[in-house]
């Protein structure tokens, strides 16, 4: 029997116990980008396969170019609207007398005051190809 007061022998210590040897390092979360709030007189962008098949009539439909890629970028101005019912937006290719046409706030990317309106995405536009033949 083991005296009072002695200790039980166990394992020896090691120098990392009670340690985490390679420690965590955690990178600061990445922040989002925040989009600009949607509100009367806004630009806002949307893709041709989105707009395409919300517009009512045939006329709309003729002016939206039918070689372009789905993800082609049409612009518009917010005319009125609100979360609940829908934005009514003003767009720049439709014709005067139908432009306007109510999407959801989903379909919709706002932009901010002085963007560029490039017509293809930044991932969809060509690349040159810098070999010479």
């Amino acid at each position: 029997m083991e005296a009072a007061g002695e200790d039980i022998p166990g394992p020896p210590p090691t120098e990392t116990q009670g340690e985490n040897p390679t420690p965590n390092f955690v990178s600061a979360p990445s922040k989002k980008k925040k989009q600009p709030q949607i509100k009367k007189g806004v630009r806002v962008k949307t893709h041709r396969s989105l707009l395409y098949h919300v517009l009512e009539t045939a006329s709309q439909r003729e002016c939206i170019p039918k070689d372009a890629p789905n993800t082609y970028c049409l612009y518009g101005t917010v005319t009125k609207g609100d979360s609940r019912n829908g934005w009514t937006v003003k767009w720049d290719i439709l014709p005067e007398n139908a432009n306007e046409v109510k999407l959801s706030r989903t379909k919709l990317t706002v932009l901010h005051p002085n963007q560029d309106e490039p017509p293809l995405e930044l991932r969809d536009q060509p690349t040159e190809d810098v070999r010479k033949k």
